[in-house]
């Protein structure tokens, strides 16, 4: 079998480094699946990676794609937990730009029946982070607000989702206004533009008809550039004990670049 897929042999732009070619797979082993990959999403950390600048260095040659999902083609032997057909999600973290990835079975995760495939390949790594940075280290309460920046990214949108389905409230900033209206439609409770540090004007729209300063529950839980945490929530403290601040991140060459996300834990009503 003859499977097309997009790799690179040394570390540079994508977009001059990234190559096609073609490869001939062996048959499946005893344990292994063969999956049919329908769609991969492009995320930052597949163009750092092919930059050299995502963590570790890549294993050359190497083929991208963190994310991704398919139908199984074929099987192995002794495979028992999927059949030919069926929907799954790759678990291993990489190697997805490609027509035919084949994997140890218990490097994949099978998915419902009906599930749509675009929204199934984007599965592994947003969700799960926005679930990581809400409930892996701070324990939260229903009815607690959190405060986000970068509201609007794939893991903020997760994170009001979640937050939503979890019973927790989310106050949410974003660069622009009219990202504002989006983000409340999807469950926030409350979204409201950046602003400077020390800037006390701006509240912050609320799904209820309130007006909430943002300055109150504000910590960060957002994109942020070289020097740390976004201007605008630097000189914020969270209130001990019942404040916490969580930042998720990733390298960007030898800079640390924390692009992720800081959950907060705000002890005061909003």
């Amino acid at each position: 079998m003859i499977s097309q897929c997009l790799h690179f042999e040394q570390t540079g732009s994508p977009w001059e480094v990234l190559r096609h070619s073609a490869r001939t797979l062996p048959a499946c082993a005893a344990h292994e699946v063969r999956i049919a990959m329908r769609y991969s999403p492009v995320n930052p950390a597949d163009l750092n990676f092919m930059e050299g600048s995502y963590g570790k260095v890549p294993e050359l040659p190497a083929i991208p794609g963190t994310e991704g999902c398919g139908e199984v083609l074929a099987i192995g032997s002794e495979v028992t937990s999927v059949k030919v057909g069926d929907c799954v999600m790759p678990l291993g973290g990489g190697h997805c730009w490609q027509e035919y990835l084949t994997l140890p079975e218990h490097q994949i995760a099978h998915l419902p029946d009906g599930i749509d495939r675009v929204q199934a390949s984007m599965l592994r790594i947003n969700p799960i982070t926005a679930w990581r940075l809400l409930f892996g280290e701070i324990s939260l309460n229903a009815g607690e607000w959190v405060a986000q920046n970068a509201a609007n990214s794939g893991v903020g949108q997760c994170v009001i989702q979640i937050a939503k389905a979890k019973g927790l409230r989310t106050v949410n900033f974003v660069r622009r206004e009219e990202l504002i209206q989006p983000l409340l439609d999807l469950g926030a409770d409350a979204a409201g533009p950046r602003r400077s540090q020390g800037a006390d004007s701006g509240p912050c729209s609320a799904t209820s008809g309130e007006r909430c300063g943002w300055r109150q529950c504000a910590t960060p839980y957002g994109a942020a550039g070289p020097a740390g945490r976004p201007r605008h929530l630097r000189s914020y403290e969270p209130p001990e004990p019942e404040g916490a601040e969580q930042v998720s991140h990733l390298q960007r060459a030898a800079t640390p670049w924390p692009l992720g996300h800081a959950l907060v834990r705000a002890g005061i009503p909003c």
